[in-house]
């Protein structure tokens, strides 16, 4: 089994350090030195107790790791997306899915029959639903309509299902209703589901209300297991809890292969679309539907790289750079910098201790300067490879994305490896000694 992918991250201010790989079969691991010299390694396993070994789990691999899995490092956890397996975030002690892949089941609520066993009435003022009728009626109807969505461990929020078929509930003078929901399970990973309810869609005097009364919910309660199947709810409208917004929840973007943090939010992208889509700040398992930034256009080709800055995210096109500026509070927003020179190797890009961020374009290798921001500092692209064109010129730039590089940083150097003459293997090393800004081969 060939390791395809590595990444290295800490927990705990580096108390606790992983290193996590892929192989060849499609097995998870992470390094286990006590192990050594037998088997230095552990398996990973997924929540539900399956062991991604390849056979009971396994992560696709294509023959090659041109891309491979994108790691990403959020809370302590460890985020893996690769555009084609479900996307995993991994804890310290197991992987879950992360984030949601589609709305929670709909609900089913229905009016509890009467009879000597069940709570299907109350003649308490502070519980039931609706209104108790006054006056000459006798009795007096009230409808309302159910959703419920889905919450993992780590507290993330799923889509809410569609609306309920809506429930009529008849009161007397004396009694008012409860009305009985059965809750759907959600998948591998859920701790908790959450439901929400309209209020009354009839007033007091049982004419119907404003159509808006239909379509807004509200929080009724937490069922904090994945197990119970009914939930009897009394609560009246005024003790429901806070509006529910279903823009503010969507599922995780699918073909998600490209993934990075900038100022406490996730951003995701493919490459396949010019599409970065983003999450709600401090909640990276959220993506709010509007959440997204289009990036230029097909011509500048697929998004290679996301990377993040101090001041901006970086969003290299093959043939296109922009930013990503903004925060949280005040919104993201798009600029251009580049529409001619972009990054065609993603594992290329690092950044250079005084410098900038080195990657390497079809044009030759190059150099974003500057605090991307308006500090005084010139944020420009400067070509740095002009002293080894002729080397650059035998790349094969159809394996480019086979392309690694590190930083040296005991020597100063930046170490580009790449592959030359036909290879899809890296096959020669390129150093660029940044103190002096000279290369060797």
């Amino acid at each position: 089994e060939t390791p395809v992918t590595l990444h290295w991250f800490s927990q705990f201010n580096g108390a606790i350090q992983w290193l996590l790989y892929e192989t060849s079969n499609g097995s998870l691991y992470h390094f286990y030195g006590s192990g050594a010299p037998v088997t230095p390694w552990k398996l990973l396993y997924f929540v539900n107790g399956v062991a991604i070994d390849g056979f009971g789990m396994k992560r696709r691999y294509f023959g090659n790791p041109w891309a491979g899995t994108n790691f990403c490092t959020f809370a302590g956890r460890v985020y893996m997306v690769n555009g084609y397996d479900q996307p995993l975030v991994f804890d310290g002690k197991k992987c879950t899915r992360a984030g949601f892949a589609d709305h929670a089941l709909v609900v089913t609520a229905m009016v509890n029959e009467a009879s000597s066993n069940d709570r299907s009435k109350t003649s308490s003022s502070s519980l039931g639903l609706g209104h108790l009728a006054f006056g000459s009626s006798t009795e007096i109807d009230a409808v309302f309509s159910y959703k419920c969505s889905f919450l993992n461990e780590r507290g993330q929020e799923s889509p809410s299902s569609d609306a309920s078929i809506s429930v009529e509930i008849v009161n007397s003078k004396t009694e008012k209703n409860m009305i009985t929901v059965e809750l759907p399970l959600g998948p591998e990973g859920t701790v908790a589901r959450r439901l929400y309810r309209t209020q009354n869609t009839f007033d007091a005097d049982g004419v119907a209300r404003d159509q808006g009364f239909a379509e807004d919910f509200y929080f009724v309660d937490e069922i904090q297991d994945n197990i119970t199947k009914f939930y009897v709810d009394a609560h009246p409208d005024m003790t429901l809890g806070a509006l529910r917004t279903d823009s503010f929840y969507g599922v995780w973007p699918s073909r998600a292969n490209r993934i990075a943090v900038f100022k406490n939010t996730m951003f995701i992208a493919n490459n396949e679309e010019s599409v970065v889509k983003y999450s709600s700040p401090r909640m990276p398992e959220e993506f709010p539907v509007d959440n997204e930034l289009h990036m230029g256009d097909s011509i500048s080709g697929p998004i290679m790289s996301l990377y993040p800055t101090k001041n901006a995210l970086i969003v290299f096109k093959a043939r296109g750079i922009y930013l990503i500026k903004g925060d949280p509070m005040n919104g993201f927003f798009p600029f251009t910098l580049s529409k001619d020179t972009g990054c065609i190797a993603p594992k290329s890009i690092k950044e250079v201790p005084g410098l900038g961020l080195v990657f390497l374009s079809r044009e030759g290798v190059f150099l974003l300067q500057g605090a991307l921001e308006n500090t005084g500092t010139v944020t420009g692209i400067t070509r740095i490879g002009q002293p080894i064109e002729v080397t650059l010129s035998k790349i094969n730039y159809s394996a480019a994305e086979n392309v690694r590089s590190c930083i040296n940083f005991r020597d100063r150097e930046y170490w580009l490896h790449v592959p030359i003459d036909g290879s899809v293997r890296p096959n020669l090393l390129l150093k660029f000694h940044y103190e002096v800004g000279e290369w060797s081969i």
